[in-house]
């Protein structure tokens, strides 16, 4: 029924000709089909939840010596609305577009910054993310794999070299 162009109202505003209405709050909601005369031809209510926060962790995964570009950082996201993924956008101390992935890694040590954004732009910035260089520790070889290393053949490195454990004092690395 009614006449050609149709137009529509959300709770009372100005007749749109489209059926997209940006930016509505949470609660309750009305929509008015109206027809080319203005007379209204059908009306739906309808209630809009509002989203969960949106939140971010984020935490290093990955640390090298200083000097060594080793380090990484991983972001876990929820809340928000969130159909298949949220957008992850990494910079690094310059404010340089670095990657926009959950996670970067060969990282030198300093400071980055991250934005992620849901399917509503719903943006969390999160800044001074700092990437820190671990003390080079002592790890003793374990040609047994007793989980206790030889004193006698040691390095210090930053991370776990294959083979090497933390804890000295095998007295048979025989066996």
């Amino acid at each position: 029924g009614g006449y050609e162009p149709y137009s529509f109202s959300v709770n009372g505003e100005a007749a749109l000709a489209q059926l997209i209405f940006d930016e509505l709050p949470a609660g309750d909601h009305s929509a008015v089909l109206l027809d080319g005369s203005g007379c209204p031809y059908d009306t739906t209510y309808f209630s809009m939840d509002q989203p969960d926060e949106m939140l971010v962790d984020v935490f290093q995964v990955e640390i090298g010596c200083e000097g060594e570009c080793l380090g990484g950082l991983s972001a876990s996201a929820n809340g928000g609305t969130v159909l298949s993924d949220y957008g992850y956008h990494w910079f690094d101390s310059e404010g340089l577009a670095m990657d926009s992935v959950v996670s970067v890694s060969s990282l030198c040590v300093g400071e980055y910054s991250l934005q992620v954004t849901d399917d509503n732009q719903c943006l969390i910035s999160l800044n001074e993310l700092i990437v820190e260089a671990s003390e080079p520790e002592s790890w003793y070889l374990d040609t047994d794999n007793d989980g206790y290393g030889n004193d006698a053949i040691n390095v210090m490195e930053c991370t776990q070299p294959v083979g090497y454990v933390a804890i000295s004092g095998d007295c048979d690395d025989e066996n």
